[in-house]
């Protein structure tokens, strides 16, 4: 399971760098308008995104602060939010690396930001939530970034194991 979760990590930098060179290609003043994404507008979800991980990295005891809002835009700078989004994914890497596969099975307590409840589950799930969590996002961005004129390449997991292992490719006869 560890290796699937540094997977995991490894793609989810990847798709974030294709989401950012995508939003780069569009006006930089459409960035800000409400696209119908859960956050409104791209910058407003991308700063979703680098809470909710700012959050979980803080709660499962990897440093930085916690935010008080998942909601809020602390970057509205494209340029500036990527270079943190970044160092943020670097930051999950690490931790995916670090993990043993008895540390995944364990039972972590966490708190959620919008309902004030304490919760239990077991760290693989709540990886997995937090991976499945920017999928969804991303499906999001996708759909926004199109909507805006942005170029966007394509970012699903076949299209990142493609890239990354291109030997395993073969072609049908």
């Amino acid at each position: 399971m560890k290796n699937h979760f540094v997977m995991l990590a490894r793609y989810n930098s990847w798709a974030n760098q294709r989401v950012y060179a995508a939003a780069a290609t569009a006006p930089a003043e459409a960035l800000d308008r409400d696209v119908g994404a859960c956050a409104g507008s791209i910058i407003a979800t991308l700063n979703h995104l680098l809470l909710v991980d700012r959050n979980w990295m803080a709660q499962l005891n990897d440093g930085g602060e916690a935010p008080d809002s998942v909601d809020d835009v602390l970057i509205d700078d494209l340029a500036e939010l990527r270079a943190v989004r970044e160092i943020e994914d670097a930051r999950i890497l690490s931790f995916t690396e670090r993990l043993t596969e008895g540390e995944l099975d364990k039972t972590v307590r966490y708190h959620t930001i919008r309902q004030p409840l304490v919760e239990e589950l077991p760290l693989s799930t709540v990886l997995t939530y937090s991976f499945t969590h920017q999928i969804h996002h991303r499906g999001e961005l996708w759909a926004g970034l199109t909507r805006i004129g942005a170029t966007v390449t394509p970012y699903d997991l076949l299209c990142f194991h493609r890239e990354t292992n291109p030997s395993r490719l073969a072609r049908v006869a």
